[in-house]
C-alpha cells in the first residue's frame, strides 16, 4: 500500500509554505498580535497547528499507492453526496435559513469541505481510465454530471464561494487530464458571464 519512493513536489512544497505564510499573516492581522501580549498569539498558534496537521496527513497521502486512493473514490464521492443532502436537514449555521455544518458528537464538520475531496478523488479515478476523453467536448458531458449535482446541493445552502470552488477543480482536472488550454479560458468565461447575469438578475 505505501510508496516504495515518494518523489516531493519542491514547487508544490514551496507554494504551500507561501500559503501557510500568507494565511499566519492575515490571522495576526485580523486579531491585532501584541508581541508583549502572549494571550493574543492563541489564534495564530491554533491556526499554525492546524496546518502542520495538514502537513502530516498531506505526507501520509503522497506515501500511499494512488490506486488504494482509486479504490476510495467513489466512496467518498457517494458519501459527499450524503453529508451534502443530510446538512439540509439536520444541519446548522450561525446565520438564519443557512445550513452548513453538521454535529458529530463534540465535533463540527462543513460537507462541503469533503466533496471538495471526493469530487477530487471521483474525477481523478474517471479520466486516469479514460485515456484521451478529456480532450473531447463531450467530456464535459460527465464532468459535468460529477459536479452539477453537488454544486446545486452546496448552492441550496446557500454557499455560493464553496460551489464555485468545485467548478474550479472540476476545470482543473480537465485541464490536467488533457482539456485543451483555450478551452479552459472559453468555459471560464462562459462561467463568469454566466454568474455575472445570475447576479444582476438576483439584485435585480
Amino acid at each position: 500500500m505505501l510508496r516504495r519512493k515518494a518523489r516531493l513536489d519542491i514547487l508544490l512544497i514551496f507554494l504551500w509554505l507561501v500559503l501557510v505564510g500568507m494565511g499566519l499573516l492575515a490571522v495576526a492581522s485580523a486579531t491585532r498580535v501584541d508581541l508583549a501580549r502572549p494571550e493574543t498569539w492563541t489564534t495564530v498558534v491554533r491556526q499554525l497547528q492546524w496546518a502542520l496537521l495538514g502537513l502530516f496527513l498531506g505526507s501520509f497521502m503522497v506515501a500511499l499507492d494512488y490506486r488504494f486512493w482509486s479504490r476510495l473514490a467513489w466512496v467518498a464521492y457517494g458519501l459527499g453526496l450524503g453529508a451534502l443532502l443530510l446538512v439540509l436537514t439536520v444541519g446548522h449555521s450561525g446565520g438564519e435559513q443557512v445550513s452548513r455544518w453538521i454535529d458529530i458528537g463534540p465535533l463540527s464538520f462543513q460537507p462541503a469541505e469533503f466533496m471538495k475531496l471526493g469530487l477530487i478523488l471521483a474525477l481523478g479515478a474517471f479520466y486516469s481510465e479514460r485515456a484521451g476523453l478529456a480532450r473531447r467536448w463531450s467530456s464535459l458531458l460527465w464532468a459535468g454530471a460529477f459536479t452539477v449535482p453537488p454544486v446545486l446541493l452546496i448552492m441550496k445552502q446557500p454557499d455560493l464561494g464553496s460551489a464555485a470552488v468545485l467548478v474550479a477543480i472540476a476545470l482543473g482536472i480537465l485541464y490536467v487530464a488533457g482539456l485543451s488550454g483555450w478551452r479552459v479560458l472559453l468555459l471560464l468565461g462562459g462561467g463568469v458571464g454566466s454568474l455575472s447575469l445570475f447576479l444582476w438578475a438576483f439584485m435585480a
